[in-house]
């Protein structure tokens, strides 16, 4: 085993047959290090995996629950990458392994080692006899995709590009971490010299029209997860390889229609396709996933977390975060392309806070207006964390209050809001407080809690009062808020959706010692540091802009109450935008924002 190209290997099992045992025992003796990760099998002896105890080079790892495929391999690469491991194959636990196979694999890796490529993943290109991608090659390519069994994965990439989605649960997870690796510069392989004997549902080839089509009868929640998670891979990847995702649509119909015709359970499966359909359009996770969340405490909390090269600050905002009186069940961290090795950090700060779960979001295609790129990022986190009922924003050079979630909970709580936006300290680079607070510079109409609803809405129209960094919201704002239109700021298009309901809390308590310093793209100034042509770019679609705010905002009657309804007709928006501010007209949407500097 010294100097094996391959250092770790992850077995994925869930109710494994007795036969993965002998595949787990023959892999141990060819690489150093193996995790095997159950997730949750309900129906296993308690004793099962306990020849695996002799073996000293093997980790087991259980799952309280089954919470998916994605949740149990990035359990696996995360023990990995803790010992420093560089090269991790993973297999699932029906996949036929002999010495070849891994002679193969270990052959593979060394040459693409060798070359000096700057690979992310290497696997083979035949799977039951057939080229996994239809590609006529007979030696090392590179692939748009590799199924994850029998895959190897570079631990640099892992590290520079993030793990397993949580959020795909079964379905497209090995497509996703191939297609992000790719839109982030590391090459994919796959090696038409090795061919992986793998189980793929119960299948049966079909001739049509002189062409071979393969009906793998999958259940109806696995098909589910494959109109889905397809369906997903399209939007996040579409500008990336349009080539790629149109030709996988093409295949997801193919089969959809194979499900619903010949295969065995076509209603169930036709209900499993469209209610794929329309959580994606919904931007719903999974249902086991929305299952895991809601098994968390009614009363639990989750964090958004948005960054981009915050190196420098990040370790300040997340010890603040694992100090709070009440700690938060899961932190939803969506960066947004650091080079700076932020995502890196944070996985290695929670990985010494295991009571704490990370998920990592992918961030969304880059928008070029900044403003929609950064609600985009935290939209993106909100979505994924509205399993949980309690859900807080975070920057990631602040310092937390210790007690921030518990007092912005329990104002929720008491007051049945949907967002309570609270007050911050100002202090500067180094921590130290300027004298000032958000307040001062961003007012909240004076006794708010008895304050007429139609002034709460005409002072939040007219001046920004709630900043995302030192705010919480709970799920029901979330669904009533996304998507989020073209233009707002993230915290800003909250708040107004919640005062437009009747349900905005302020809180003159400072919660967060919020940092100011130069180089914020968006920052306490309220201003984005454009020069030049980008400057003259911005005036010039700021009309179009405001306009397309002003039917954002006249669209949000169906949501308003009594009081508040008539305020949203266009006059009555327009008039309280220009006509109350003693400043006279304004860029609706030039207000604070706290997403970091870029």
């Amino acid at each position: 085993m010294p100097g094996a190209a391959i250092d770790a290997a992850v077995f994925a099992c869930f109710d494994p047959p007795t036969e993965v045992l002998s595949r787990i025992q023959l892999v141990a003796k060819r690489i150093p290090l193996v995790v095997v990760v159950d997730d949750g099998s309900p129906g296993l002896p308690q004793d099962f995996y306990e020849t695996l105890a002799g073996v000293p080079n093997v980790v087991v790892k259980h799952h309280d629950r089954n919470f998916g495929l994605a949740r149990a391999l990035k359990s696996g690469f995360t023990a990995a990458l803790e010992q420093d491991c560089r090269h991790i194959v993973t297999f699932d636990q029906d996949t036929e392994i002999g010495d070849e196979l891994l002679d193969r694999l270990e052959s593979t890796v060394g040459e693409v080692d060798s070359d000096g490529r700057r690979w992310g993943a290497v696997g083979p290109g035949r799977i039951n006899g057939f080229a996994y991608d239809g590609s006529d090659a007979h030696a090392l390519y590179e692939a748009t995709e590799l199924i994850q069994s029998g895959a190897v994965f570079n631990s640099d990439a892992l590290r520079a590009c993030g793990l397993a989605d949580e959020s795909l649960v079964i379905d497209s997870v090995d497509t996703d971490l191939c297609l992000r690796m790719r839109s982030s510069g590391w090459s994919v392989y796959a090696d038409a010299r090795i061919d992986m004997a793998q189980p793929i549902g119960n299948v049966r080839v079909l001739e049509f029209l002189g062409r071979r089509l393969v009906s793998t009868n999958h259940s109806a929640q696995r098909r589910y997860y494959m109109t889905r998670n397809r369906l997903e891979m399209f939007r996040r990847y579409r500008r990336f390889d349009a080539k790629w995702c149109l030709r996988a649509l093409f295949w997801l119909f193919v089969a959809s229609v194979l499900a619903v015709t010949v295969e065995d359970h076509r209603w169930a499966s036709a209900r499993a396709i469209g209610a794929g359909v329309r959580d994606f359009v919904r931007h719903r996770s999974g249902p086991r996933v929305a299952e895991a969340e809601a098994a968390s405490a009614p009363d639990a909390i989750a964090v958004v977390l948005v960054t981009h090269n915050g190196a420098k600050y990040i370790e300040e905002q997340l010890e603040s975060i694992v100090e709070q009186s009440v700690l938060p069940e899961a932190v939803f961290l969506v960066d947004d392309s650091s080079h700076d090795g932020t995502p890196g950090l944070v996985r290695d700060f929670f990985a010494d806070h295991p009571n704490i779960r990370l998920l990592e979001v992918t961030a969304p295609a880059r928008s070029s207006d900044l403003y929609t790129r950064i609600a985009s990022n935290f939209e993106a986190g909100l979505r994924a964390a509205s399993g949980f009922r309690f859900i807080a924003l975070s920057d990631q050079d602040d310092i937390w209050e210790p007690d921030r979630l518990a007092r912005q909970r329990g104002r929720l709580q008491r007051t049945g809001a949907v967002m309570t936006a609270a007050n911050a300290l100002v202090v500067d680079a180094g921590g130290e407080p300027t004298g000032e607070t958000l307040r001062d510079r961003f007012p909240v109409l004076a006794d708010w809690e008895n304050a007429d609803p139609v002034e709460q809405l005409r002072s939040v129209l007219q001046q920004s009062m709630a900043t995302g960094a030192a705010s919480m919201v709970t799920n029901e704002l979330v669904e009533a808020s996304v998507p989020m239109p073209y233009g707002w700021l993230h915290d800003r298009w909250l708040s107004v959706v919640a005062v437009a309901m009747g349900r905005l809390d302020a809180d003159d308590t400072p919660v967060v010692r919020y940092r100011v310093y130069p180089h914020q793209a968006v920052g306490f100034s309220g201003q984005v540091g454009l020069f030049g042509w980008r400057r003259i770019r911005d005036a010039a679609r700021k009309p179009y802009i405001n306009t397309r705010k002003v039917w954002d905002l006249m669209r949000l009657r169906r949501m308003a109450t009594k009081e508040t309804r008539p305020e949203f007709r266009v006059c009555s928006v327009l008039r309280t935008y220009v006509d109350g501010r003693p400043d006279g007209p304004r860029d609706i949407m030039t207000e604070n924002c706290d997403f970091p500097a870029f």
